[in-house]
């Protein structure tokens, strides 16, 4: 079964993209950053972005948590889902490219929106429960640590809010069970997080948007 269509013409791809998947010039400020710092952009695809933040305007969000900043591209990506009084905080482990995000946030006047904690993941998540329930989630992070991220999620969202998740599909590898110790940590991460995605009976919705990577999506009851 084909999830991706592949028949769809170059000029409808351009087009599609011009209009709801180009970067604007603040975050494109994001992408220069950490191409002159030489990180890799292993950040959302403008398109990814695009769908993710339209999700979360619909729930009309006034709290969320991003649990993977990068460098803070798809924070500010979703910042224009937030009204003027709403508020992402975003974790990051780490610090270098906390301080990109922190700098970039800072310039475009974002700082009051977005909070970047520069902090291991499980740490900073335990403190943020006492200003739950929160109105979404969203896990972009190291792929052995969704299991976490996903029941710490389940307890902290309102009913009516979302669980999304970056990578569903791994680039092919969530079955992978090779010699890749390493791989074979976050292969495992992710099929026990998308066993509780498709099980738990907190979550009333469930689907996998076929992007690049995919992007996994949960309605809290």
């Amino acid at each position: 079964m084909k999830i991706i269509p592949e028949n769809i013409e170059e000029k409808t791809k351009e087009y599609l993209i011009n209009h709801i998947a180009s970067d604007e010039s603040y975050t494109k400020m994001v992408l220069d950053e950490m191409e002159k710092n030489g990180i890799r952009k292993i950040n959302i695809t403008p398109f990814e972005a695009n769908i993710i933040t339209t999700l979360i305007s619909m729930i009309k969000p006034k709290r969320g948590v991003e649990i993977g900043t990068l460098c803070g591209y798809s924070a500010i990506w979703i910042e224009r889902a937030f009204s003027n009084d709403g508020k992402l905080y975003t974790i990051e482990k780490d610090t270098k490219h906390a301080e990109i995000a922190i700098k970039i946030i800072n310039e475009l006047g974002l700082n009051k929106k977005i909070t970047v904690i520069n902090s291991d993941a499980n740490e900073a998540l335990q403190k943020l429960s006492k200003f739950s329930p929160f109105d979404f989630c969203f896990i972009d992070a190291n792929k052995d640590g969704y299991p976490s991220y996903i029941r710490w999620a389940l307890k902290n969202i309102r009913s009516g809010g979302l669980i999304i998740a970056h990578n569903p599909f791994m680039k092919g590898k969530l079955f992978y069970d090779g010699d890749d110790k390493e791989q074979n940590q976050k292969s495992r991460g992710m099929r026990e997080f998308l066993h509780i995605l498709f099980t738990n009976e907190r979550i009333s919705q469930k689907m996998i948007i076929p992007s690049s990577d995919g992007i996994a999506v949960g309605v809290v009851k």
